[in-house]
């Protein structure tokens, strides 16, 4: 464990680089505003006060109706799974969390994506056990070039929300 000012520093460097970028893209698009209106159609957002927004946008679009339709209830379901786990059998929580991340993983992954993630964290942990910090990096780097290749090109992009595509096989009790 690393002492607690390293990883205070660490923390307040890494929100102090999050906050510049976003004050930089920020200052920018003020400056710009009427050019990126004109060009964009930017319409009124209803998030974060009601800042501009492109409506051409698919990505924002796609990552705000994801995360509205499943990932803020898995994550609001992980801290009651938690907080019952600590309350009901502290000894057992991790397995509690294990059990209801792998299920979330499912619901919102389904078959395939649970299958590429869970294979990739046994391949981390068997790496993990030769205590080798070199080939704990190969491995990571290994791993994350894995998703280049044209299968798991195929999965990722099959992922989608609503009528956008045709989802992995997402079993109808998580939908």
């Amino acid at each position: 464990m690393l002492p607690r000012w390293e990883l205070s520093l660490y923390l307040l460097a890494s929100l102090g680089f999050h906050f510049y970028s976003f004050y930089e893209v920020y200052k920018t698009s003020r400056e710009h505003e009427e050019q990126l209106d004109q060009e964009f159609d930017l319409a009124i957002g209803t998030l974060l006060g009601g800042f501009k927004k492109d409506q051409t946008d698919f990505e924002w679009s796609f990552w705000m109706e994801w995360g509205k339709q499943r990932l803020v209830w898995l994550l609001l379901g992980h801290l009651a799974v938690s907080q019952m786990a600590n309350q009901i059998a502290r000894k057992h929580r991790p397995w509690f969390l294990t059990a209801y991340g792998m299920w979330a993983c499912w619901c919102v992954l389904g078959t395939p994506g649970t299958a590429m993630i869970f294979l990739h964290t046994v391949i981390s942990f068997c790496v993990a056990q030769f205590r080798s910090l070199f080939l704990s990096w190969l491995c990571s780097l290994l791993l994350l070039s894995t998703l280049r290749l044209q299968d798991v090109e195929e999965i990722k992009a099959s992922v989608s929300v609503g009528e956008e595509k045709v989802p992995w096989v997402v079993p109808p009790s998580c939908r």
